[in-house]
């Protein structure tokens, strides 16, 4: 158990394992990582919550059909992940370790590895330092700068495809169902790529351009390229993309 000045987190462990986690900050209760997320939104989750107990409240969402029982898993995940990284970053604060069996009521069948959590949590804080020089907080807006070559990943893409000017890097995040590491570390891709900038304030954006259709091809050209026998040395590797291997 942790008790800081903002909050109080708790893991609960069992054979090196996380089992369970708690924290009485409201921006790591469960309720709030489904709608970070995207899972549920505000007025959902405040149907729920004026009649359900916190700890019933992912359950109530899935039975009454609100979201699916795997991505509540991935945000109870989430929200393990994000109590330790809170953890791993305080500053000030006194630790308690207790020894007592784990109440199996709370343990929710999690089984999270402790050192990967340990890893995961250090590289997000090497990494976010680095995004910062950039995205400085999740409150900035994004605009987008041009459209997509065709080279980006998927969820650059996706994050690409979404953005307009007017939404921030936590509401982007939670359109795109990212957490905020990894909204922040798509949107720097795309910076570093050219195709998006942040502002304080609302940015224009260049609108979304369709690709272009192919070119028409000959019925000739086509039948000819068909039975046309290929050089035996004609195959080359293609080119690696030197920007997404350095990014």
């Amino acid at each position: 158990k942790l008790q800081s000045l903002d909050a109080e987190r708790q893991l609960g462990l069992k054979e090196g394992e996380v089992r369970w986690a708690h924290s009485d900050s409201h921006a790591e209760r469960i309720g709030e990582v489904m709608v970070r997320l995207g899972y549920v939104t505000r007025a959902q989750l405040e149907s729920v919550v004026k009649d359900t107990p916190p700890s019933r409240v992912g359950r109530a969402l899935v039975e009454r059909n609100l979201m699916q029982a795997h991505d509540l898993w991935k945000c109870v995940t989430e929200q393990v992940s994000e109590i330790f990284h809170a953890m791993m970053l305080c500053k000030d604060g006194a630790f308690t370790a207790i020894d007592e069996e784990l109440d199996e009521k709370q343990v929710h069948n999690l089984n999270i590895s402790m050192q990967s959590l340990l890893m995961d949590s250090i590289r997000k804080i090497d990494e976010m330092a680095h995004f910062r020089k950039k995205i400085p907080s999740a409150r900035v807006y994004v605009g987008r700068k041009r459209g997509s070559d065709g080279k980006l990943e998927a969820e650059e893409d996706q994050v690409l495809g979404i953005i307009d000017g007017m939404k921030s890097v936590g509401e982007l995040g939670q359109a795109a169902r990212l957490s905020e590491f990894d909204i922040t570390r798509v949107i720097y891709r795309l910076i570093e790529g050219g195709f998006a900038q942040v502002s304080q304030h609302p940015i224009a954006s260049a609108p979304v351009q369709p690709p272009a259709p192919p070119a028409p091809s000959s019925p000739r050209h086509v039948a000819h390229a068909a039975v046309a026998p290929a050089p035996a040395d004609a195959w080359k590797p293609q080119a690696a993309d030197e920007t997404k291997v350095l990014n």
